[in-house]
């Protein structure tokens, strides 16, 4: 399109490939196309809107630290009518190290806030708590207040176990005391907050608290604020409203994208999101999707964009 109507801009597109596992290579690869890669600003299309009917862009993305704690007290699984009471059972004080976790408060510290306006316009921003729950398959939520949904999904960080293994898995009930466990988890972290500092702070906790856990840190995102002013900001805001028909809404993100901050640093500009996701487009999930009306919005979006940006 910019070729066949002449716009005086320069486009280049840049694939990330490793989004899932942190972005371990990008950082070197951006290095080494620098003088190819020089540029005003970057645009990302990796990011969602609050709910079917708001346009949104969003300016700022959470940061996350992964982490798997490790326990083991025996060389094999052993039954509890021989030893339960005492033998140690990994899973049960794993369990207990993660509500401690949870219960802790080096990982809250050190959180900007976001500033009145901005959650005067999440206010505005058309979300649904029960759209969210039928988006996401979701029966029962901690809080179903909208305004303090978004506060906590885009502005607060969290701490999520996603999985702890040990002992007898199959179905039915195997009485053993189990000899290993392995629980694995994250945190979702905020402006403010430094990744490598968390994850120090969380080893010293574990250490103090279970110092026969083991705790290794698998990878990190910093997170990222982007600017709300500038050209670029601008065209988004009017591109979008045009190829929608609403004026978009300004919002947070709750994920990570560790290629975001990395090309901040790098090239030294500014990352902009022109977002296009819904919430039931399903990310992670089975059978995730994108409709062809947000694509079909998107590509006029992109347009009314770059003839923006040249006409200065």
């Amino acid at each position: 399109f910019v070729a066949e109507r002449k716009i005086p801009i320069e486009v280049a597109l840049l694939w990330e490939t490793e989004e899932e596992i942190g972005s371990p290579n990008f950082r070197e690869v951006v290095r080494a196309a620098a003088d190819d890669l020089r540029c005003d600003g970057v645009i990302v299309s990796d990011t969602i809107w609050p709910s079917e009917h708001s346009p949104a862009i969003s300016t700022a993305l959470r940061g996350s630290l992964q982490v798997v704690l490790r326990l083991r007290t025996g060389d094999k699984d052993v039954h509890s009518g021989l030893t339960g009471g005492v033998a140690r059972n990994p899973v049960r004080e794993l369990a207990r190290v993660a509500t401690a976790i949870d219960d802790a408060g080096f990982w809250k510290e050190g959180v900007e806030p976001p500033a009145p306006e901005e959650v005067t316009g999440y206010a505005a921003a058309g979300f649904d708590p029960e759209y969210f729950k039928r988006a996401h398959a979701l029966h029962k939520l901690e809080t179903e207040v909208p305004l303090e949904m978004l506060l906590r999904l885009w502005t607060r960080p969290t701490w999520e176990v996603h999985g702890l293994a040990g002992g007898y898995q199959g179905p039915g009930v195997k009485t053993v005391v189990p000899h290993a466990a392995e629980l694995k988890a994250s945190f979702r972290l905020v402006a403010g907050q430094d990744p490598g500092a968390i994850g120090r702070r969380l080893t010293a906790f574990v250490a103090e608290l279970a110092p026969d856990v083991e705790v290794e840190v698998t990878g990190f995102l910093g997170p990222y604020t982007g600017t709300t002013e500038g050209p670029i900001h601008d065209a988004l805001l009017a591109g979008m409203e045009r190829a929608f028909g609403a004026r978009p809404v300004l919002v947070r993100e709750g994920g990570s994208i560790g290629a975001v901050p990395i090309l901040a640093e790098e090239l030294g500009v500014s990352v902009h999101f022109l977002a296009l996701s819904l919430p039931d487009h399903g990310y992670h999930a089975p059978n995730e999707y994108f409709d062809w009306r947000q694509g079909r919005g998107g590509i006029e979006a992109y347009v009314h964009v770059f003839e923006r940006l040249a006409a200065g």
